[in-house]
């Protein structure tokens, strides 16, 4: 993770930038830099940037990326004041439309120095300007796509006109937004709303919701719905898919049994069957029966890929079964890992042990060890499916 990014212009490009690199905590701080005080001040207030500066000494200071996001007419100008503060420590980059005069303009003022700029073009934006009309904004055509298809009643870009008056708040995100989606929800909290989620990790979401709620984490009743698909997105979503599937409630000591039990009746009402668990106690179960076998199919399509890219080819439906799930969202995956790593490890350790096992009867030529592995894993996967 870098330190700090300092985004030079928090408009739509910026503004957009800025949030997803909160969202995916590519670095600690976020500095927006401009010569608008009070909209700087505005976007902080919107969690788009984590700081401000109106000083551009101050806003590059321990930089890792400084990104120009200004109209490129402004280039010159901005590359003589970053000029004096630029180090080996600090690479800049940019996201204008045009580049061919951008390096001539950069070769012109920082001479030697250019060498630490990295010139770049993201070919993304939208009619209007502003950070107003950035991320959330980039996902109303999927809101209207969603309610279309009869999947929501309503649909908001506004977090607090999307909580008011709701029942029941679901976080149905990546784990690792979590930290930024609370703090966006929490000056919306009343005692009217209970918030719950759907993440597959427990133990780090509930210090999370205590840190960033407060008191107000009474209110979040953490669930886990063991249910899901390879694929991701509301086009591929079922009304059955919880049907007879487990749900996993990990409570808070200061949950009211009231609210406990509403989420409960939710998951009960969609056809779930529910259990309830500590988060410790999820994280290795989970660790075990979902995160292992996730890990097991990234690392043996990868191996395929680096060993033969075209043995797919002739994979049969061993393969195809078993790598099924490697189909999985990656940032999803990727925020798992980051958040359960320690069961993750541990159970990686314990298969890699296992594989061993098995590894040294065959170099043996142990056949009655392989065929006990064998039949004990038969029969024990045979009891669970019937």
């Amino acid at each position: 993770m870098l330190n700090k990014i300092t985004i030079i212009g928090v408009g739509l490009i910026g503004g957009s930038l800025a949030k997803a690199i909160k969202a995916t905590k590519l670095a600690n701080i976020v500095c927006g830099y401009g010569r608008d005080q009070s909209r700087l001040e505005k976007a902080k207030k919107g969690n788009i940037i984590d700081e401000l500066s109106t000083d551009m000494a101050e806003a590059i200071k321990d930089a890792d990326i400084v990104v120009i996001a200004t109209p490129v007419g402004t280039f010159k100008q901005i590359l003589k004041e970053i000029e004096p503060f630029i180090s080996d420590q600090v690479i800049i980059t940019d996201v204008g439309s045009t580049k061919t005069n951008i390096i001539k303009i950069v070769n012109e003022v920082l001479a030697k120095k250019s060498k630490y700029f990295v010139p770049a073009h993201p070919i993304a934006g939208k009619e209007k300007s502003g950070f107003e009309v950035s991320v959330p904004d980039l996902y109303q055509s999927r809101l209207e796509k969603a309610k279309k298809g009869n999947i929501i009643d309503e649909l908001s870009t506004d977090m607090a006109e999307a909580i008011k008056d709701a029942d029941i708040v679901v976080i149905a995100t990546p784990v690792g937004t979590f930290n930024q989606i609370l703090k966006e929800i929490e000056p919306f909290i009343s005692d009217q709303v209970i918030i719950t989620d759907v993440g597959s990790t427990k133990t780090n979401i509930v210090k999370i919701v205590n840190e960033v709620l407060v008191k107000k984490s009474k209110c979040f009743v953490p669930a886990h719905p063991i249910a899901g698909k390879e694929k991701s997105g509301f086009e591929v979503s079922v009304p059955d898919l919880f049907e007879d599937k487990k749900v996993i409630i990990t409570p808070l000591e200061n949950n009211a049994p009231e609210s406990t039990k509403i989420i409960h009746d939710m998951w009960s009402a969609v056809g779930a069957d529910v259990d309830f668990m500590s988060p410790e106690s999820h994280d290795e179960l989970l660790g075990m029966t979902s995160h292992l076998p996730h890990m097991l199919a990234f690392s043996l399509v990868n191996y395929l890929v680096s060993q033969n890219p075209t043995a797919s080819i002739y994979a049969g439906g061993g393969f195809k079964d078993f790598s099924r799930i490697a189909s999985g969202d990656a940032v999803m995956w990727r925020d798992i890992c980051l958040q359960n790593k320690d069961q993750i490890i541990d159970h990686i350790n314990g298969y890699q042990a296992t594989l061993s096992e098995l590894k040294d009867a065959i170099n043996s030529d142990n056949s009655e060890k392989l065929e006990l592995l064998f039949t004990t894993a038969k029969n024990t996967r045979d009891s669970w499916v019937g």
